[in-house]
């Protein structure tokens, strides 16, 4: 009983971090001694997910043919939605660690426009305007179980 209570203490306190980097077009997120999950593309779009011991690796591909299953009629349960505030509380639990831009317009005079964004105290380590064709963007959040589950049911 006190091993479940501790794992899930460790679940609720462990981070949930998402990265998106657009410069080697891979998106990963993940959840410390828990698992993971990475979306890249090198010709074709490849996932790699972990969660504890076991791994796996595939690809995906447009071609597969899903079939359509007949619709069920069910009686519909009446439920009550979730109000919209409780999930604007969740997103502002999410915390930015890191983000990068780099950007290049392609036009000269647009660029030297931009240029000055470099320097400026907020954006200096955060943005790069520049003539190099070097265009990309990196994200990096990170959000606690604890605070989403918190911030839900305030």
């Amino acid at each position: 009983m006190i091993l479940l209570f501790l794992l899930l203490c460790w679940m609720l306190l462990s981070p949930l971090v998402l990265e998106l980097d657009t410069a080697s077009e891979k998106a990963m997120f993940t959840w410390p001694g828990i698992g993971s999950a990475s979306l890249w593309h090198d010709g074709k779009w490849q996932i790699f997910l972990r969660v504890f011991f076991f791994s796996k690796k595939f690809a995906l591909s447009g071609n597969k043919k899903h079939k359509v299953k007949p619709a069920r009629n069910k009686k519909q349960k009446s439920k009550r939605p979730v109000p919209f505030y409780r999930f604007v509380n969740c997103l502002k639990t999410f915390r930015v660690v890191d983000w990068k831009m780099a950007i290049d317009t392609g036009d000269f005079a647009l660029n030297a426009k931009l240029f000055p964004l470099n320097f400026h105290p907020m954006l200096q380590n955060h943005v790069e305007v520049n003539f190099t064709e070097k265009n990309y963007f990196y994200l990096k959040i990170r959000n606690y179980p604890w605070r989403m589950i918190y911030a839900f049911l305030r």
